[in-house]
């Protein structure tokens, strides 16, 4: 018998073949700056310039995550309602010790030259860091490294391919940043100053601190406007939820997700609030910022700068104006992830690192968590076409929400606005490419996770009352999302209503327009009026706050959220789960 020392074996190791491991697909966003030929990177740049390579380890267990979640999920179950604490996700599954260290073997045995100092592990979350320079990276991974641009001033580091070897590929679900690209925006808004009849009341401009001249709307004119300009007395009637009053507010919170490096200022806000409901005036959503110990804090603009990116600033902060006012006094926290300090790490990685984080009982690490205790309801209003990211990826996010929904936190996305197309209404086309004429409808994730509840939007007809029964989102160029996943099965829930629909509803496409197996995953669960809401926004230049009316599926989800909140706020008021 024949002992084989460890040198050997890491020897060994660093000659077997490696295989393709992931492929970028293709983004009608992010292109290569360099054209597609050569290198936009310098290689002086490569060989000095850090970048953290994470590996997401396999983990244990993951065949079993949808058996777990319909047990605490189905009311017929003995386990519903018995949710998970971080500790028992992690515990459960965390990747198994054979595979931490077969990559770590790897690590120390190339020839790459990495020291035992770039290496870092996290072993609750499941995954190990290099911290090296771009150039061992690219030894490491026989790759090349590249600079992408969304030709919208932001930059994005990563690859076309890599590599890894063949028997470290049953231990390794991913590696970032390689091939993956952040989400796409998903938006809607129209400038439409008031030019009917409720002109005498709501004005186009409206002197910001000259509060003498804002007018408090009476709920019966409010409800009279719904069709034009839907307002929270609106929403208030319609979902009927006018007369209820909060019982659990201190052990109740919404959570809105915002991917953004500037500090969000509300300068509309109290114009919004003073005009359609008083009693929240001067009321601030809580910012907690996610990636403290990844660079800087958000960005504080000066007023200038204020001037010059109002547009972007008015986008981020039109998705949180809604939910406050809906709950109050239930507290909503914006999750704000700085993405100009985290061009080379996902941001929905460090979203997931702080909801399933856990404090560590062991007094030699540092471990501690940026949430004290996740919101028991999260809105996301980001996302991208299945097609422009590896199946991989999307199933590993996918799994990330399962955990989520385990611990009995209810995950929302909306369904994106652009129909059954992707992005800018582009299909996939016979390159498995988002074209012009493509002939393919492409889902929009994280959407299509069947452990995110996807949120629709709808409208009241142009002219209709309040309680007037809403139609599908289809303003200008708005139209509600929706379709059949590509990717990922319909789960147990679902499967019921897709064959009454597919019975019923049949879409009337030719075969392989989209996935008609009537086993896919269809979304979205739900849908919510996301049509000519009234917001205000402060124009630095003008020194004036104006009314907006903005449109999309982004405000859709945010009314579902706070909805799905204050019925959290009604079971946990009786003691349930």
């Amino acid at each position: 018998m024949f002992l084989i020392n460890s040198f050997l074996v890491l020897l060994l190791f660093s000659w077997v073949d490696a295989l393709v491991h992931e492929t970028r697909q293709s983004h009608p966003l992010w292109k290569r700056t360099d054209g597609g030929s050569g290198t936009s990177i310098p290689d002086y740049f490569k060989q000095q310039t850090r970048l953290p390579i994470t590996f997401r380890l396999r983990q244990r267990n993951i065949d079993r995550l949808h058996a777990e979640i319909k047990k605490v999920s189905d009311p017929e179950d003995d386990s519903y309602g018995q949710h998970w604490s971080p500790e028992q996700v992690s515990d459960y599954f965390s990747p198994s010790s054979e595979s931490r260290q077969a990559v770590l073997d790897w690590l120390y045995g190339h020839d790459s030259g990495i020291k035992s100092h770039q290496i870092v592990q996290d072993h609750q979350r499941g995954w190990i860091e290099f911290q090296g320079t771009i150039k061992q990276a690219e030894d490491l991974l026989e790759t090349t490294y590249h600079l992408y641009s969304n030709g919208q001033g932001n930059s994005h580091v990563g690859c076309d391919s890599y590599n890894l070897p063949d028997h470290l590929a049953h231990h390794i679900d991913m590696v970032t940043p390689t091939v993956h690209f952040p989400p796409d925006r998903k938006v809607g808004r129209t400038s439409a100053p008031p030019t009917t009849a409720e002109d005498a009341t709501l004005h186009a401009d409206v002197p910001h601190r000259n509060r003498r001249r804002w007018h408090a709307l009476s709920e019966k004119f409010a409800l009279t406007i719904c069709s034009e300009w839907m307002n929270f007395v609106c929403l208030s009637y319609m979902y009927k939820f006018r007369d209820y009053v909060p019982l659990a507010a201190a052990k109740n919170s919404l959570g809105i997700v915002v991917f953004s490096p500037m500090k969000l200022v509300f300068s509309g806000t109290d114009l919004l609030y003073h005009t359609f409901t008083p009693k929240v005036f001067g009321a601030r959503p809580r910012v907690k910022n996610l990636g403290p110990q990844l660079g800087t804090q958000p960005k504080v603009l000066e007023p200038e700068e204020i001037s010059k990116r109002e547009g972007e600033l008015f986008e981020l902060e039109m998705d949180v104006e809604y939910s406050l006012p809906l709950i109050f006094p239930t507290p909503v926290n914006i999750y704000q992830v700085n993405t100009h300090s985290t061009e080379s790490i996902q941001p929905f990685e460090i979203l997931f690192e702080a909801i399933l984080c856990q404090k560590s009982s062991d007094p030699k690490t540092s471990q501690s968590c940026v949430l004290s205790k996740p919101a028991n309801v999260i809105s996301i209003s980001y996302g991208m076409s299945e097609i422009s990211s590896p199946r991989s990826a999307l199933i590993r996010q996918c799994e990330e929400y399962g955990k989520m929904a385990l611990m009995g936190i209810t995950v929302l996305a909306s369904s994106g606005d652009d129909g059954v197309a992707g992005h800018e209404g582009k299909c996939i086309g016979s390159s498995q490419k988002l074209e012009n004429g493509g002939h393919r409808f492409a889902p929009d994730f994280p959407a299509t996770c069947p452990y995110v509840t996807a949120v629709g939007g709808s409208m009241i007809p142009p002219g209709k009352a309040w309680n007037y029964p809403e139609v599908a989102l289809n303003i200008l160029d708005k139209v509600t999302g929706g379709g059949f996943s590509d990717v990922f099965p319909a789960p147990w829930y679902q499967k019921e209503a897709l064959k009454n629909y597919i019975r019923d509803h049949k879409p009337p496409y030719p075969s392989g327009t989209y996935n008609d197996s009537i086993q896919a995953r269809g979304y979205p669960d739900l849908s919510v009026n996301g049509a000519n809401l009234a917001l205000t926004h402060w124009q630095g230049e003008k020194r004036n706050a104006t009314f907006y009316k903005a449109r999309g599926t982004s405000l859709s989800v945010q009314i579902a959220a706070s909805i799905i909140t204050l019925i959290n706020d009604g079971r946990i008021a009786k003691g349930l789960s």
